[in-house]
């Protein structure tokens, strides 16, 4: 798995399943377990690091990512920091595989880009 912290990202080593989804996963704050390595290239430069955790109940999920509604999104604020992705759910509306998906919340609509091309049900 790919974790950002701060400015950067690196890479999560652990044994787990196929089936295990891990979605409710994203931008939640998780404090992880293992054994940092170093990641070079052929110059043997250093270009990252990677985690080695021998088991997933090392990773905790400190606080899970909130779900927002539609209405929330794309508001001016000049508080706010750098921007988390978001969690959000509705109904799909319409559906372009490996381009885009179309949900609708209540009365309002949005527009999710996307290269991922399984195909979802409308409604």
């Amino acid at each position: 798995m790919t974790v950002a912290s701060g400015g950067g990202r690196f890479n999560v080593r652990v044994a787990i399943t196929r089936e295990q989804d891990f979605s409710s996963w994203i931008d939640s704050d998780v404090l992880i377990e293992g054994v940092c390595g170093s990641l070079f290239n052929t110059n043997r430069q250093l270009i990252g690091v990677l985690f080695y955790v021998p088991d997933l109940r090392l990773i905790k999920i400190e606080t899970q990512a909130k779900e927002v509604p539609f209405s929330s999104l794309m508001r001016f604020s000049p508080a706010k920091g750098p921007q988390h992705r978001v969690r959000v759910q509705g109904v799909v509306a319409y559906q372009q595989p490996g381009r885009a998906l179309f949900l609708q919340e209540d009365a309002q609509g949005l527009r999710v880009l996307t290269s991922q091309d399984t195909k979802l049900a409308v409604g």
